[in-house]
């Protein structure tokens, strides 16, 4: 899949959820894919 996005012409970056433990709460993949997407458009990532 990260090679077809790539080949489609998209941005790809691949991501772990552990580079995100700093969010309060208990951490969960559903908690993973809305915060990931946020620290992206802000430019953190």
């Amino acid at each position: 899949m990260f090679n077809a996005l790539q080949k489609a012409g998209f941005e790809v970056l691949l991501v772990g959820g552990n580079q995100t433990k700093n969010v309060k709460g208990r951490k969960t993949d559903v908690i993973d894919c809305k915060w990931i997407p946020k620290l992206h458009a802000l430019g953190l990532l």
